[in-house]
């Protein structure tokens, strides 16, 4: 176990595990300052069943599990652990011993904050003691009452102020889904009038509960009908110590929770991790949707992060998304097709129970102008094998192609459009030259071909959630683009400082998403990939001393002195921006867990008239790692 690895970027990677999230960077600073890597190998423990608590642990790459073993002496898996999860902390707030094994199932990193350094961090960070206080006291109290038979559990409540908002529909489906997804125990909970176990009986027993009112579905998620009367208050008593035990036997609590608010159901919400507030698309429901978000901020100071607003739109959209996030104040989590259309409806419980159970996919699609046509080669193997991509992030040429799929073009459909580029000249239809004054290209062209290919698409008509990143000229920051039209925001990652104008969007001009991040794993962890596949076109130095090699004995012998012929402007620009992306992809992509980065020595980065090439290339080396690939979804 290698420690305080050198040159590691402990602020980054700190900013990416959500319980720093929400910190200011000085107080992620200070967090840092207490923090060290550590190096683990493949197989290597992290701490032992009965270990003294001695750290806090925040796994920053690769992938870990937890386990106990039997009695005997077999193991039995709890949890995979995978980037941005912490571990270790219950120990260190109560002083009792691990109760688990921890093991680094491939090569991690991890970051370590040892105890007293971690003690220090809530003293000078008292918000950060607070909130870990509220989140973690139902962990400890699940902790306390009984033996835990899973390793981590979640209490999801789903509410709506009104009836008719499809609430009790989403609440079973997204059950089913989590079963499914994830494989782990799930129990749906019906609150509600017409609910069997009644909790104001004086004799009420969590085990006898079990024992006789808990059912099964046929989709292997068990079931609980609680009867809720406002009138009465011993369920009030009640509902903390039921919500508490069901957490020591399964993985998901989901609280269908009935309309009306009372004490029972704030309770309820109190106790929860996650909030599903659904609404439907209409100003008047959104409106009180906004209302009843506000109170329960307000009532609930640690529930902001939790909450998430789903839109069942029922069949009646009435308003834009932007209308409707403006009404909201927030984002919007999730929105649900009618019923009726069954496939996207199914498709959206999916994506949303593989983002709550962890276990969602990512695509990370990089830059490097024509070696970016690799990706189109990767997409056909991901299609041919059924590989599902649960979110896809592009940068540069990786968000023009990652565009055209999530939008709902084929890879076949796609590598038809690139293959009409026929010579070296075809590139031309996509140049309109200018008086350099912050470009050599326009962009008229190019936003006119984008136009042709994409339409007036918009991000919230993709098959697959799609980010595009770019880069703020002026704040020097990356800007994540994932609403309004997708053509405009192709045409800002495309933007090669120097080539192509800069693409005014609001009061922001941006460029080349690849400047900052060349190969976006950064984005697809943002916003909750747990698994992580990465196509990196960019040439490897090996590469390009390959070409060089090779081109110099080619111009040997026909007689040629290439080194009279000085790089054009073109070549210039292109080779010192991917010279430089290089070494930032190859970070990057140390927080994949799949690789895609084929050796590209015979080819360069203007070539597109070889998009054949490129295609196989991107297709074979996709082949070759589909074994990875395929590990990496079973687990």
């Amino acid at each position: 176990m290698k420690c305080d690895i050198v040159g590691f970027n402990k602020l980054y990677f700190i900013s990416q595990v959500d319980l720093f999230a929400d910190l200011t960077w000085l107080e992620r600073r200070i967090i840092a300052s207490r923090a060290y890597a550590i190096e683990c190998k493949k197989g290597e423990m992290l701490y032992k069943k009965g270990d003294p608590p001695d750290a806090l642990y925040c796994l920053v790459t690769g992938r870990a599990e937890a386990f106990t073993k039997n009695s005997d002496g077999t193991e039995k898996r709890l949890e995979y652990l995978y980037r941005g999860v912490y571990f270790g902390i219950i120990s260190l707030l109560t002083k009792d011993p691990h109760s688990v094994n921890v093991r680094a199932i491939n090569d991690s990193i991890v970051l370590k904050i040892n105890e007293n350094d971690f003690n220090d961090i809530l003293k000078s960070i008292p918000r950060l003691a607070v909130h870990m206080s509220r989140s973690l006291s139902r962990r400890l109290k699940r902790k306390s009452i009984s033996k835990k038979t899973v390793f981590e559990s979640n209490i999801i409540s789903v509410y709506s102020d009104v009836s008719g908002t499809g609430r009790t529909t989403y609440a079973t489906n997204l059950a089913e889904s989590l079963a499914k997804e994830t494989s782990k125990q799930v129990i749906l909970l019906d609150v509600s009038s017409s609910g069997k176990a009644d909790l104001n009986d004086s004799r009420f027993n969590y085990a006898r509960l079990k024992k006789t009112s808990v059912g099964r579905s046929r989709d292997g998620v068990d079931l609980l009908s609680i009867k809720h009367d406002p009138q009465k208050h011993h369920e009030l008593k009640h509902i903390t110590p039921l919500l508490t035990y069901l957490a020591t036997d399964y993985h998901y609590i989901l609280v269908d929770l009935p309309c009306r608010m009372d004490d029972t159901v704030f309770k309820a919400l109190t106790q929860s991790d996650i909030i599903h507030i659904i609404t439907n698309p209409d100003r008047k429901m959104l409106t009180s949707t906004a209302e009843l978000i506000t109170r329960l901020e307000e009532s609930i100071p640690e529930s902001a992060p939790k909450i998430k607003v789903i839109i069942n739109e029922m069949g009646r959209k009435q308003i834009s998304y932007k209308e409707e996030r403006r009404i909201l104040k927030r984002s919007i989590y999730g929105t649900i097709p009618p019923i009726s259309k069954t496939t996207e409806y199914v498709g959206m419980i999916r994506r949303i129970s593989r983002d709550i159970g962890g276990v969602l996919i990512g695509l990370a699609m990089g830059g490097g102008a024509a070696f970016g046509l690799i990706h189109i080669g990767v997409l056909k193997v991901l299609e041919r094998e059924e590989i599902p991509v649960d979110i896809v992030a592009g940068s540069s040429m990786g968000a023009m192609i990652a565009s055209l799929w999530a939008a709902g073009r084929s890879a076949s459909e796609i590598e038809k459009e690139f293959k009409r580029f026929k010579t070296k000249l075809s590139v031309l239809d996509w140049i309109d030259p200018v008086f350099p004054r912050s470009g050599l290209i326009g962009g008229r062209k190019i936003a006119s071909h984008l136009k042709r290919y994409l339409g007036n698409k918009t991000f919230q008509d993709v098959k697959v959630p799609l980010k595009i990143t770019a880069c703020d000229i002026l704040r020097r920051e990356v800007i994540v683009l994932d609403e309004g039209y997708i053509r405009d925001a192709v045409r800002a990652s495309i933007s090669i400082p120097g080539m192509l104008r800069p693409a005014k969007v609001n009061d922001a001009y941006l460029i080349d998403g690849g400047i900052l991040e060349p190969v976006p794993i950064g984005t697809l962890i943002k916003y909750g990939a747990k698994k992580i596949i990465a196509v990196n076109p960019l040439p490897s130095p090996e590469d390009i001393a390959e070409r060089f090699e090779r081109e110099e004995k080619e111009s040997k012998k026909k007689g040629i002195i290439k080194r009279l012929f000085m790089p054009s402007i073109f070549d210039t620009i292109v080779n010192t921006i991917q010279g430089m992306e290089y070494d930032m992809a190859e970070r990057a992509c140390q927080q994949a867990d799949v690789v895609i980065h084929p050796s590209m020595a015979d080819l360069d980065w203007y070539e597109f008239y070889k998009a054949d090439e490129f295609i196989k290339i991107g297709e074979s080396e996709t082949e070759r790692l589909l074994p990875e690939i395929k590990k990496l979804l079973e687990e």
